[in-house]
């Protein structure tokens, strides 16, 4: 990578470089297994709803992650070190320089979702997660919105953002990871548990998330929940602390009351309890704006989104607060400073 790329790395994106890299080769005795698309009914709108805006850009994404052989576990981790760690951005990936990559962007940038994903089965790492995620709300889904995008280009995005689906549960054992959020209704069905998970959700454009347990196949059922708990939650909370969570941790709750017992591990808040029929998990994610340096543009980062500016260009400065959140002509979040209105990327104007 170039020094002015290296220049260009944001705080958020090195923590999250430093996350990977720190767990190293860190394999799963056991490899997860995801909970299939076909099981994720997705009841969301508009941008939230990544399998309606796939099937709005292609009508036929038709994909899946595949669960990737233990054997390849070695080839697989070198693969991701060499041609994606090292290139992440707040967006997804970095375009690069030169006039080739920037036109092989997309495909970069889906391959590293289906990297990420394949490789999270082998590791149970929450940054990969939150790379894909990232990667699926920026640069991925304003593709697929871009109806005067190269049409190849279109096609990979609808692919990934269909495939994402596929990525949302994994379970092994007791255990039932949560990695992404979307509104949903899913049956759950594995040896040790049987569930129905809904999570009710405003993300990644409002804060408040929900997550239901029902349909238990026992009257305790012993489920050891882990939802990932993405690095931009963690450096822009404003809460002094939950005990088990690092420092600056969003407030978990259970049935409206402060979780207890909560642990952490590899990126996700680890719960585990014997649940009863209509349990909920409550959390409220930290949205609040951080300026951003995102490849040559300045920026606002809420959440996994990034915003550029509703006027379009790049040749703007890093914006400071005052922050005023209003909403865009279509109901979507955006943030006022001074005269400026910034928007998430799928929002913008094309340049």
């Amino acid at each position: 990578m170039s020094r002015h790329l290296l220049r260009l790395l944001t705080a958020t994106t090195l923590l999250l470089l430093s996350c990977i890299a720190a767990r190293g080769q860190h394999f799963l005795p056991q490899p997860l297994t995801y909970v299939t698309a076909d099981s994720v009914v997705v009841w969301g709108e508009g941008l939230s709803d990544l399998r309606g805006v796939a099937m709005l850009a292609d009508s036929n994404p038709g994909a899946a992650i595949a669960d990737t052989p233990a054997a390849d576990s070695s080839r697989l981790y070198a693969l991701w070190q060499s041609t994606c760690a090292p290139h992440l951005s707040p967006s997804g990936l970095w375009p690069g320089n030169k006039s080739k990559a920037r036109r092989e962007h997309m495909g970069r940038t889906t391959a590293m979702v289906h990297h990420a994903a394949r490789l999270f089965l082998l590791t149970g790492d929450g940054a990969l997660m939150d790379a894909a995620e990232r990667a699926l709300y920026n640069d991925v889904l304003t593709c697929a919105v871009d109806s005067l995008a190269p049409t190849a280009d279109r096609h990979l995005a609808a692919k990934a953002l269909f495939a994402s689906a596929g990525m949302v549960y994994a379970t092994q054992g007791n255990g039932l990871w949560v990695n992404l959020f979307t509104n949903s209704t899913t049956r759950i069905r594995t040896a040790q548990f049987a569930c129905v998970i809904d999570q009710l959700t405003a993300m990644p454009f409002g804060p408040r998330h929900k997550i239901r347990l029902s349909s238990l196949r026992r009257s305790q059922e012993r489920i050891v929940l882990h939802l990932r708990l993405p690095v931009w939650a963690i450096s822009a909370a404003q809460h002094s602390g939950q005990q088990g969570l690092p420092k600056g941790a969003p407030l978990v709750c259970i049935n409206g009351r402060e979780a207890l017992g909560v642990t952490y591990a590899d990126g996700y808040v680890v719960i585990d309890r014997r649940w009863r029929n209509g349990d909920e998990v409550m959390i409220e994610w930290p949205l609040s704006p951080r300026p951003q340096t995102v490849g040559s543009r300045n920026a606002l980062c809420s959440g996994p989104l990034v915003l550029l500016p509703a006027d379009g260009g790049s040749a703007h400065p890093l914006p400071k607060g005052p922050w005023t959140e209003e909403t865009d002509d279509e109901g979507y979040p955006a943030w006022r400073t001074g005269d400026r209105l910034w928007m998430p990327m799928a929002r913008c104007p094309k340049e």
